[in-house]
């Protein structure tokens, strides 16, 4: 008999330490909840979005890293056209958009390979 009071001891001492843990976790949840609310507002919107397009571009030229969103991208043809167009630009970094690059970027799809590109 005894035994079996001390087991129902130790089980009320478990649900209380997972029901203090339970409730440190939630505490925890709701803090970064609001720690990390997204703004709906358009300003905001565009001034993380030129925030993240200027790190963007300091990864490329310091790191030669390019961050494709792919949640954004419909299609397996539209992200290998996007990884090209990307490959083209770090390839050709002195080429801007126009007929010369689309031709580049057509010739990439095709298969064509680029020397590398010397500083």
């Amino acid at each position: 008999m005894k035994i079996k009071s001390r087991s129902l001891s130790n089980s009320e001492g478990q649900d209380n330490s997972r029901m203090q843990i339970q409730q440190v976790e939630d505490k925890i949840e709701k803090f970064l909840e609001r720690k990390f609310r997204v703004s709906r507002s358009y300003s905001t919107k565009m001034t993380y979005r030129s925030h993240i397009v200027r790190f963007g571009e300091f990864t490329r030229i310091r790191y030669n890293l390019v961050f494709i969103n792919v949640r954004k991208i419909p299609d397996e043809k539209t992200l290998e056209n996007t990884i090209v167009h990307e490959l083209i630009h770090m390839r050709f970094p002195y080429i801007s958009h126009g007929k010369r690059f689309n031709k580049l970027v057509r010739r990439g799809l095709c298969g064509k390979i680029f020397t590398p590109y010397q500083k």
